[in-house]
């Protein structure tokens, strides 16, 4: 699973990806560089997506929270709180 950080795609595999080539020259010779981008934005921003939600098992792309037992959670699976906020202090 891969995730494009600028558009925010999820993109299932990295034959995906579209190909992005770049050619120039160097010191009197010619070059091309190919790179692999998003196929919605363009972007080379990509990141792999390892980690997975012990709740709900979608692959955590925003914040999530390890547990001291050692399971993780995603945004959508835990809620913050502040114990001082709840009782007015």
């Amino acid at each position: 699973m891969l995730y494009c950080t600028d558009c925010g795609t999820v993109i299932e595999n990295e034959d995906e990806l579209s190909e992005y080539k770049e050619r120039g020259e160097f010191w009197g010779s010619g070059y091309t560089e190919v790179s692999k981008v998003c196929p919605k934005c363009k972007s080379s921003a990509i990141v792999v997506l390892t980690k997975k939600c012990d709740c709900c098992g979608e692959y955590v792309i925003g914040a999530y929270v390890t547990t001291m037992d050692g399971k993780s959670y995603c945004e959508n699976c835990y809620m913050e709180g502040d114990v001082n906020y709840e009782y007015g202090y």
